[in-house]
């Protein structure tokens, strides 16, 4: 049976063309560690305040959303956003919204430039990148997560950023994982499952 996912909130329109919104669910104090999330829509529900964000122990997490949006959108998003101070880690969960059924070829091509792009532009932000693999897809695209999270893994490694694999963690007959549109990790189940592999990743 599938999980549950929060209605949906609309986002005013960034620079990026795309929706896009943030959230700092541990306050900002200058202290901690901070740590800033750029996703796509998967990370929608931990801006809108749906899932409570686990602590982390001297760290503080910012996190910023860009719903439909491929590795360009966000790296727009990304180049324009207004730190309150240099992070210690940028977190980047992108790519299922590059994943092209058709054309597969050409599109994984184009995601490879510009992850690489987004990449770099990460690593100039902060003082490391940790990148979170695609989650699996329960839909008819799902057989080409693994391809692009092999091409996206493998430039993480050529740059020196860390890689968190969801493969591993998410198994596709676990359907509670999963809102029912196969796609969204649910509320209740996906999305802590992630955000557990995140807090636990030796980066942090």
């Amino acid at each position: 049976m599938a999980g549950n996912r929060a209605k949906v909130r609309v986002f005013q329109q960034g620079v990026s063309g795309k929706q896009n919104a943030f959230h700092c669910p541990t306050g900002i104090d200058k202290y901690r560690k901070l740590v800033c999330i750029f996703g796509d829509s998967q990370m929608r529900t931990l801006v809108q305040g749906d899932v409570e964000f686990p602590k982390k122990r001297g760290c503080q997490f910012l996190v910023n959303s860009t719903p439909g949006g491929k590795c360009h959108h966000v790296e727009k998003e990304l180049c324009h956003f207004e730190f309150p101070r240099r992070p210690a880690v940028i977190v980047l969960q992108v790519g299922t919204n590059n994943i092209q059924a058709t054309n597969w070829q050409e599109a994984l091509g184009a995601t490879r430039k510009e992850f690489k792009s987004l990449l770099l532009r990460a690593k100039q932000a902060a003082n490391s990148v940790l990148c979170v693999g695609v989650a699996p897809r329960l839909d008819e695209k799902g057989e080409l997560a693994h391809v692009w999270n092999a091409a996206m893994r493998n430039i993480a490694a050529e740059e020196g950023a860390e890689w968190i694999d969801l493969e591993s963690t998410f198994n596709t007959e676990s359907r509670h994982l999963w809102a029912r549109d196969g796609l969204h990790l649910s509320d209740d189940h996906g999305i802590p499952t992630l955000l557990k592999r995140l807090v636990e990743h030796p980066a942090l």
